[in-house]
């Protein structure tokens, strides 16, 4: 295996949700060594799913999920049919730009930066765009439950800058993504604890 430097930026790749394996697996053990690589880490809320709270590798299910190959990705099906609630539903447009993924809020009174996907939402949006075949990703999505399981994110932890949630019951992508506060914009000034979803084809 080849030796991997850890610099400044490959740690901002890692924090964003853009390394390999490979490389995730060699920020973590360097952050193993240097506490305060870990601290920083730890702040950011980036505790990558194949690692447990020690730093410790973690051979289960999750591992082998991320391990498809992207043929196996794209062959799995956008969505299934599901019951929709009829109200309360918003429609989000997410839009790649210089190989960046941005949320399309016409009405967002800050900063265009602000709306950029990270952490993890980035790459399930390059996901998506693979399946579909656009730089464009339109989904619908809602908070209330429905009758029949569907694709949702569901939070497993809070900062004071966003939260980090589970993605579930998608079969083309089961690791987290990180959402930043833009979420409380969007959803009257919560972060809901679980977030429904609905890509449209």
């Amino acid at each position: 295996m080849k030796q991997i430097n850890i610099t400044n930026e490959l740690i901002g790749e890692y924090l964003d949700g853009n390394t390999s394996l490979e490389e995730t697996a060699a920020v973590i053990s360097a952050a193993k060594k240097n506490p305060e690589l870990r601290e920083i880490i730890e702040i950011s809320g980036k505790l990558d799913m194949q690692f447990d709270e020690n730093f410790t590798p973690v051979e289960d299910e999750e591992m082998e999920t991320r391990e498809e190959s992207l043929e196996d990705i794209l062959q799995a099906p956008l969505y299934e049919e599901q019951e929709f609630p009829a109200t309360d539903m918003i429609t989000l447009v997410f839009k790649r730009l210089a190989s960046r993924w941005f949320i399309d809020i016409e009405s967002w009174p800050g900063d265009i930066y602000d709306l950029e996907m990270i952490r993890g939402a980035n790459t399930f949006l390059d996901v998506i765009s693979h399946k579909i075949h656009d730089d464009k990703v339109v989904m619908n999505v809602w908070t209330e439950e429905t009758n029949q399981p569907c694709p949702r994110l569901q939070m497993i932890r809070h900062d004071s800058e966003g939260a980090t949630y589970q993605v579930e019951n998608c079969p083309y992508f089961k690791s987290t993504v990180w959402l930043c506060n833009v979420t409380q914009y969007i959803f009257g000034g919560i972060h809901p604890q679980t977030i429904y979803f609905k890509v449209k084809a």
